[in-house]
C-alpha cells in the first residue's frame, strides 16, 4: 500500500512542476491542434499562434494571461490524473507480479491501458472545461462554471466530448510508461543498481513520450476539435473527424502541430519521470527509516 501511495504522490507532484515548466508550449499546441483562430482564420505555424493570437498587442500582461490560460485547472487535472493513474498502475502491477513472478510487455501495456482508463473516466469533463479555458484567455468562468454550462446547453454527452478519442488514447500512456518500465527494469538488472540515476531517467522518459506521441497524435489532433467546440466536427467521432480532415486538407493535416506537441510532451515527460523517480526514491527511504 505504501509504495502504491508513494509513487501516486511522486507521480503527482512531479506532474504539477512539468506541467507548469512546459505550459505555454501546451498552449502554441493546442491552437495549432484546433487549426483555426476565433474568427476561423486558419493557423499552421507556432509563429501563427504567437504573432496572431498571443503576441498582436506585444510583450505584454495580457500576452501571458494567454500563454498561461487554463494552468491552474491543467495542474489540478495533471496532479489528479497523475495520482489515480499511478496508484492503480502499481497496485495492479503488485498483483500481477506476485501471481506471475514477472510482467510481460503486453501485460504491462494492459495494465496501463486499464489504469489510463480510470483516470480519463474521471477527469474528462475537467479537460474539456481547460481546453475551452485555454482557447478562450478571456474566459473569466472557473472550470466548475464552464462545465455547468456546457451541461445546461449540451447535456452530459457534452462534458464527455470526445471521451471515445480518449479511450483510443489511453494507449499513449500504456506505450509511454511500458517501455519506461520494461527498459528501467532491464537497466537496473544489468546494473545492479535499485534506482535510476536522474539524469537516465530523463533521458529514458524522453524516449518513451516520444514514440507513444508519435504513434497516437492523429487522435490527439481529433479530440482537440471535439472539445473545442468547433461546430463542424461536433457530432462526429474521432475517425470521422480524421476521415475529414484527409480528404479536405490532405494527410499531412492529421499532424498539424505535432512538433510543438512533440517538443511539449517530451520535455513534460522527461522532466516528469526523473522528478518522479527522484521524489519517489526520497519517500520510500524516509518510510524505510521509520
Amino acid at each position: 500500500m505504501t509504495s502504491d501511495f508513494a509513487a501516486a504522490v511522486a507521480g503527482s507532484v512531479s506532474a504539477a512542476f512539468s506541467t507548469v515548466s512546459v505550459y505555454p508550449l501546451d498552449t502554441i499546441k493546442t491552437y495549432l491542434n484546433k487549426g483555426s483562430d476565433e474568427k476561423g482564420k486558419p493557423i499552421k505555424t507556432a509563429h501563427d499562434v504567437l504573432f496572431n493570437i498571443i503576441l498582436r498587442k506585444g510583450w505584454n500582461l495580457s500576452a501571458l494571461r494567454t500563454l498561461y490560460a487554463g494552468l491552474e485547472s491543467k495542474i489540478m487535472m495533471s496532479v489528479t490524473q497523475k495520482f489515480v493513474y499511478f496508484y492503480i498502475y502499481n497496485f495492479l502491477i503488485r498483483i500481477v507480479e506476485r501471481r506471475r513472478g514477472s510482467v510481460s510487455v503486453l501485460m504491462n501495456l494492459v495494465v496501463g491501458y486499464v489504469s489510463a482508463m480510470a483516470a480519463v473516466g474521471l477527469l474528462t469533463p475537467f479537460e474539456i472545461a481547460q481546453t475551452r479555458q485555454q482557447l478562450n484567455p478571456n474566459e473569466k468562468r472557473s472550470v466548475v462554471q464552464i462545465m455547468k454550462s456546457i451541461l445546461d446547453s449540451e447535456g452530459v454527452a457534452g462534458l464527455y466530448r470526445g471521451f471515445q478519442t480518449n479511450v483510443i488514447l489511453c494507449i499513449n500512456p500504456a506505450i509511454d510508461y511500458s517501455i519506461f518500465d520494461q527498459v528501467k527494469k532491464s537497466m537496473l538488472k544489468r546494473t545492479g543498481k535499485k534506482s535510476l540515476y536522474d539524469m537516465e531517467a530523463f533521458w529514458l522518459g524522453a524516449f518513451s513520450k516520444a514514440l507513444a506521441t508519435v504513434v497516437t497524435f492523429p487522435h490527439v489532433r481529433a479530440k482537440v476539435l471535439q472539445q473545442a467546440g468547433v461546430e463542424k466536427f461536433k457530432n462526429m467521432d474521432s475517425t470521422g473527424i480524421l476521415v475529414s480532415l484527409l480528404v479536405t486538407e490532405g494527410f499531412s493535416s492529421w499532424f498539424a502541430g505535432m512538433k510543438t506537441q512533440l517538443i511539449k510532451n517530451v520535455i513534460a515527460s522527461a522532466i516528469m519521470m526523473s522528478a518522479k523517480e527522484r521524489i519517489e526514491r526520497s519517500v520510500l527511504d524516509q518510510i524505510s527509516r521509520k
